[in-house]
């Protein structure tokens, strides 16, 4: 046992014990009590060496794991490809013994079994080409039963109209507006391209009343129409019409073409028909119309156009004539209700005839693809089909 160095239970005893360490008696200086500073050093040590030694041990034992793991996947790997290996070879469909244990059994009859196809000169069909026939069957009178529907509902030869057809949206409503003036012997004038103050072009057709009707003032009304995708919300879930900028556009119309009454008349391509109105007032004397986009109701623009006649001349005041004010008011509210009711119905018809027309293109491929399924099925007995003799021949 070293003289300088006692060890006992209760710990160790150092007499003289001489280090040469510049660094060490750098460190033990900073301190007042260099015999706890060394202390506390030799604990520091201590615990390094018990984190080192830990650390070691279990990256050892992590080694060890890795390495156990590393050969069960090799083991794996080379079990699956001879597993494979055999597999392909059991059902090769040129040698294997799948194949060659079916053809000693059946020979030619398994091909016949499976043709789905009428052999020429053999009046019997096989069984597969009798259950193709009666499916092909069953799917014509589906067809033909899916037909008389449509002729029925009148679904045959209405095709939707699309703009490719020589008339937009826009030129479909300023059409019905045109024709409604006449009744009424207003005067409807097309306004898209005519350019007012600042070369500005806003509002599509501009309707004045029939002087008679007015008793001799110049009253009227402006209307836009519009597909942009501006004037929608793009919200993932009900996207509405942007009231704020409908609004906004209307006024800035309004006042550049001197109107009384401004219709904004925009398409429903993009927004949610369930939770956006088809009519909507603004201010008294501004509505807005969303309309179907390749077949605007014409039924909406007449009220429309009877609400705007009616909000047009009471933007005159008191006249001559007596007007029923509150008539018209109650008359106008019903009919917004009933359009409703129809819009809703037309979404109802349109779910119907796309479901229909969906069903129809259905049978029709579901006929193709029977075929296809059928030839598939008796490929995978022998790559190439020849005609085969009868039954009988075997």
């Amino acid at each position: 046992m070293s003289n300088s160095i006692e060890i006992n239970e209760d710990g160790i005893l150092i007499r003289e014990l001489s280090i040469e360490n510049s660094e060490l008696v750098a460190y033990l200086e900073e301190f007042e009590d260099p015999e706890d500073a060394l202390e506390n050093l030799i604990e520091i040590a201590l615990d390094v060496r018990s984190r080192f030694m830990t650390d070691l041990e279990t990256q050892t034992v992590k080694d060890a794991v890795d390495e156990a793991i590393e050969n069960i996947r090799e083991i794996y790997e080379g079990i699956t490809k001879e597993m494979k290996d055999e597999l392909e070879k059991l059902v090769d469909p040129e040698n294997g013994p799948v194949i060659t244990a079916l053809n000693s059994a059946t020979g030619e009859n398994l091909k016949k079994l499976l043709n789905p196809e009428p052999v020429p000169g053999q009046a019997d069909l096989s069984p597969i080409a009798r259950l193709r026939s009666l499916l092909n069957e069953e799917i014509n009178n589906l067809s033909e039963d899916i037909n008389l529907i449509k002729t029925k509902l009148g679904l045959v030869g209405q095709a939707r109209r699309t703009p490719s057809d020589g008339v937009d949206f826009e030129g479909q409503v300023d059409w019905e507006i045109q024709k409604l003036a006449k009744i009424f012997g207003d005067s409807a004038e097309s306004t898209g391209a005519i350019a007012e103050i600042g070369n500005a072009k806003k509002g599509d057709t501009r309707v004045t009343l029939n002087l008679d009707d007015t008793n001799g003032h110049t009253v009227s009304i402006i209307w836009e129409s519009k597909t942009d995708k501006e004037f929608k919300s793009q919200a993932r879930e009900n996207p509405k019409a942007k009231d704020d900028l409908i609004r906004k556009t209307l006024n800035e119309t309004m006042n550049l073409r001197g109107a009384n009454v401004g219709i904004f008349v925009l398409d429903s391509s993009g927004l949610d028909l369930n939770s956006q109105p088809a009519w909507k007032e603004y201010e008294g004397n501004k509505l807005l119309l969303v309309l179907d986009t390749f077949n605007p109701e014409a039924e909406i623009l007449r009220v429309a156009y009877l609400w705007a006649r009616w909000k047009a001349k009471s933007s005159l005041g008191k006249i001559e004539m007596v007007i029923d004010s509150d008539g018209i008011e109650n008359v106008i509210k019903q009919l917004v209700l009933k359009l409703s009711d129809l819009r809703k119905i037309k979404l109802q018809h349109t779910a119907a005839k796309e479901a229909i027309n969906a069903s129809s293109n259905l049978v029709g491929k579901f006929h193709d693809q029977t075929k296809i399924l059928m030839n598939e099925l008796a490929g995978m007995v022998s790559v190439k089909i020849e005609d085969v003799p009868d039954f009988e021949d075997n």
